[in-house]
């Protein structure tokens, strides 16, 4: 749920009891990792992969990944293919969206998001058919309503959304801030609702209970995503959008919105939405700017 600063506060005080616990060292090192503090992360990994070999830490990616994240390089290429070869051998190494930054092989990719995907997958909501609203109810999913390339790209075009045939409806992952960036895409919605202290059962009731027609996820696997919650079916219509440009490797998403150049039409069968294929370019871009 994003709580990190609070995470790492219980661990540091269960590793003062005992230090030699590995899953509570484990979360110590994810605490520091999403509150980018890369080096001190590295430093808890390699204190685990030291302490416990059998962590296959390496081979999971966790290492690399706060390595590239100061500009540490050495035995990179050998760590790329270690991670691709556990990919093809049925693990899911390592943050998806860092697995960007190492191949653009889209066979890769779906092979990782799907074994991440049958992690998050539970039992789905069934629906028969869209309820009969006034408007279409489209919601949008995102941690990023605040200061962030996400609402730099979004805010015009949820301005430009026709509010007089569709209500437009904000699922904040993360409590927005302040800025000016963050009000600006507030007002652009219709309503916009902060479910980050909401656990998945909670927040599918909440969503149910807006009637969402389509969900929009702008984050797919990126940081805070909610991947649970949209595996749950809360809408009838789920559509990967722009955080995360790839498949999220499973069949409870519909459709992902792209371009010919995102995803040639040979590399198709490498992603298990339903392709949409947007004119000239998939990413929004504010026209205001």
């Amino acid at each position: 749920m994003g709580r990190n600063s609070e995470s790492l506060t219980y661990c540091d005080k269960a590793l003062a009891i005992n230090p030699m616990i590995p899953e509570v060292m484990l979360n110590r090192a994810s605490a520091l990792h999403f509150k980018n503090r890369f080096k001190e992360a590295l430093e808890q990994y390699l204190e685990i992969s030291k302490k416990y070999p059998n962590s296959r830490l390496e081979k999971w990616g966790w290492i690399l990944d706060c390595k590239i994240s100061f500009f540490e390089w050495d035995e990179y290429e050998n760590q790329v293919d270690a991670i691709i070869s556990e990919i093809r051998t049925g693990e899911s190494p390592m943050p998806l969206v860092s697995l960007l930054n190492l191949t653009d092989d889209p066979e890769v990719h779906l092979l990782a998001s799907r074994q991440r995907g049958e992690t998050v997958n539970v039992a789905a909501l069934s629906h028969h058919c869209l309820q009969k609203h006034n408007k279409i109810r489209i919601a949008y999913l995102s941690a990023d309503f605040r200061e962030h390339p996400t609402s730099y790209l979004m805010a015009g075009i949820l301005e430009a959304h026709d509010h007089a045939n569709f209500n437009v409806i904000g699922l904040s992952a993360k409590p927005p801030d302040k800025s000016p960036m963050s009000e600006r895409v507030r007002t652009a919605f219709d309503q916009l609702h902060d479910i980050s202290d909401l656990d998945d059962a909670n927040a599918l009731d909440f969503v149910t209970s807006l009637e969402v027609d389509i969900l929009v996820d702008l984050m797919g696997y990126t940081g805070f995503n909610r991947n649970r919650l949209v595996s749950m079916k809360p809408a009838p219509i789920i559509v990967n959008y722009l955080g995360f440009p790839s498949s999220i490797g499973s069949d409870r998403i519909d459709y992902i919105l792209a371009d010919h150049y995102l995803i040639p039409e040979v590399y198709e069968h490498n992603y298990d939405e339903s392709i949409v294929y947007l004119p000239d370019c998939f990413q929004a871009n504010d026209d205001k700017r």
